[in-house]
């Protein structure tokens, strides 16, 4: 039995012979129990990000047989394993790389006019990587389908 008394509301209802059943509510004890601390959004954030990185870590841990290198004609070359392979694809499989031409832009100011400019409104991942070239994850399939076949083209141009 619970050390939590009950409490009864009401006569009960009579279900079938003899049998009745009552609404029960469970009353807690006085002093027992402290009210929960609300969570803040920074704490909730947090949390699933350090949920979202373990699950994804255990993932993405090759195992001894997914890779193997080598050297081919004297430079490196390696082989991955298929299973390795469509870790990797879920991994990268709604990104791009984008060149910017002839234009150096600074890495916030391309990161905020993307949305704009592509008409995405759920947040973009976006990775400088050298040279003007940028990979760009788009949130979602759809989004990532509508950029590559009918999304605006961005030329920039000194005159």
């Amino acid at each position: 039995m619970s050390s939590t008394p009950l409490a009864t509301s009401g006569q009960g209802t009579p279900i079938s012979d003899g049998v009745v059943s009552l609404e029960v509510n469970m009353v807690e004890a006085a002093g027992n129990v402290s009210p929960p601390q609300p969570q803040t959004f920074k704490d909730k954030l947090l949390a699933d990000q350090q949920k979202a990185l373990e699950e994804g870590q255990s993932e993405f841990e090759p195992a001894d047989t997914d890779l193997k290198a080598f050297h081919l004609l004297k430079r490196p070359a390696m082989i991955i394993s298929d299973r390795y392979r469509e870790i990797l694809h879920k991994q990268w499989s709604n990104t791009m790389i984008v060149m910017m031409w002839d234009r150096s832009i600074g890495y916030k100011t391309f990161y905020n006019r993307l949305p704009n400019f592509w008409d995405i409104r759920a947040e973009l991942k976006v990775i400088y990587l050298t040279n003007n070239f940028y990979f760009v994850r788009l949130p979602n399939q759809y989004d990532y389908l509508r950029v590559i076949t009918g999304g605006r083209r961005l030329y920039l141009a000194t005159t």
